[in-house]
């Protein structure tokens, strides 16, 4: 069991802790749901694999990214002794490594398709978190927020950044709409509950979920548009 969470002087003399703090426990309530529902959209895709016995037309690479993100959040939430965050980071941990178990089962070829692509992540998460042991007890938790920060900045540009122009569509809607909403809703959620706990760097990192969400959110409902619009002048042609 993690200690209960610590919550700073300077966080108490702060206007929106003081407007946040009334709410901590729906807030928490409200960020572990938020996350159990981000993990669980993969359900329906896992269905499908199921049902078709291929994983022909899906990718593990999300799972994999989502693993490697709850890793990293289980051991900043230990240093930090964030309960919510590590008890919401296991769950998530734990169903993702169910999906790319049902990967592994189904793909046509399993060690190019999951096991190399989820090899390269064990390396990373070992070097992470070897780090954890080689820096200095006081300055470590600064300095692994820092990380993380990046870290999680390159997770959530990931689908972006590894796109060519032309796949771009393809790469926005890979992911379902309910899932941007839930994203940024859960990124709100932790957000607030940071906030309270006061920790820059993990308020930093869910700000860039909102505006990372935010916009898939907005250039999802654009690319919709611009569809539908070319739909309809093809139906008049």
């Amino acid at each position: 069991m993690l200690p209960p969470e610590r919550f700073t002087p300077r966080a108490r003399r702060g206007a929106l802790f003081k407007q946040l703090y009334p709410y901590r426990n729906i807030i928490s309530i409200s960020a572990v749901f938020t996350t159990a529902a981000f993990q669980l959209i993969n359900l329906p895709i896992c269905i499908q694999i199921c049902s078709n016995r291929s994983t022909h037309g899906y990718l593990p690479h999300p799972s994999i990214g989502n693993l490697v993100i709850n890793i990293i959040m289980m051991k900043y939430a230990a240093i930090l002794c964030q309960s919510v965050l590590y008890y919401a980071s296991v769950m998530g941990a734990i169903l993702n490594i169910a999906y790319l178990m049902l990967f592994n089962c189904y793909a046509m070829d399993p060690f190019v398709e999951v096991q190399l692509p989820f090899s390269i992540a064990i390396v990373f998460i070992v070097l992470v978190l070897g780090y954890t042991y080689i820096e200095d007890d006081v300055n470590l938790p600064r300095r692994f927020g820092v990380l993380l920060v990046f870290i999680y900045t390159f997770y959530l540009a990931a689908p972006l950044i590894l796109a060519d122009g032309d796949s771009l569509p393809q790469t926005i809607s890979y992911v379902s709409l309910p899932m941007y909403i839930i994203g940024f809703l859960m990124s709100a959620a932790w957000f607030a509950l940071e906030t309270i706990f006061n920790n820059l760097y993990l308020q930093i990192a869910h700000a860039l979920g909102l505006v990372a969400y935010g916009a898939q959110l907005a250039l999802a409902f654009v690319l919709d548009g611009l569809m539908l619009f070319s739909d309809e002048c093809d139906d008049e042609v």
